[in-house]
């Protein structure tokens, strides 16, 4: 932990300046979030189109940290961040067609890193604040390989094939 002195100044509103002591060692903030997903497919198949429908989940969750240092108004800084998210699709059969397929069940994991930087600007143009910003980052994925989707056709149950018929669909997040 660091300990500062800044003086901040609101030049908007003009209000004045004040000294503002920061013990903190940097930014952190973090969230849970997640959702439920219906799919609709259609294909061209033999004899007809195959159509089929399911649904999903997925939940994701965060924590990012930073620290701010000031340069006048330039501001810079260090930004890293940490995800994980895990998303599931439900298995369904297809209607329509002479070979419909049936999907299997599967999910998905990503664990994701965020390592880069971020740097702002602040003008006051006449009674506007224009605040340009630039952030760059490298990031690495540690879990997410090209999802396989596990299916059999209907019509011969047992013989299992794999593919990513369904990985367009299921990766829209």
């Amino acid at each position: 932990m660091t300990r500062r002195r800044r003086r901040k100044c609101t030049p908007i509103a003009r209000q004045g300046c004040g000294e503002i002591d920061d013990l903190s060692p940097g930014l952190f903030h973090g969230g849970i979030f997640g959702g439920y997903n219906t799919y609709d497919t259609s294909r061209r198949g033999l004899g007809g189109n195959a159509t089929g429908d399911t649904d999903g989940a997925e939940w994701s969750t965060f924590v990012s940290a930073g620290r701010d240092f000031h340069f006048g108004n330039l501001t810079l800084g260090p930004a890293a961040s940490l995800q994980y998210t895990n998303a599931y699709v439900t298995g369904f059969s297809e209607t329509g067609s002479v070979a419909p397929l049936q999907i299997h069940s599967d999910s998905e994991e990503s664990l994701r890193t965020d390592l880069g930087f971020k740097a702002s600007y602040p003008w006051q143009i006449r009674a506007v604040m224009v605040a340009p910003s630039l952030k760059a980052a490298w990031e690495h994925e540690f879990k997410y390989s090209a999802l396989l989707v596990m299916r059999d056709w209907s019509m011969f149950p047992g013989r299992r094939l794999l593919s990513a018929l369904l990985k367009a669909m299921i990766a829209q997040y």
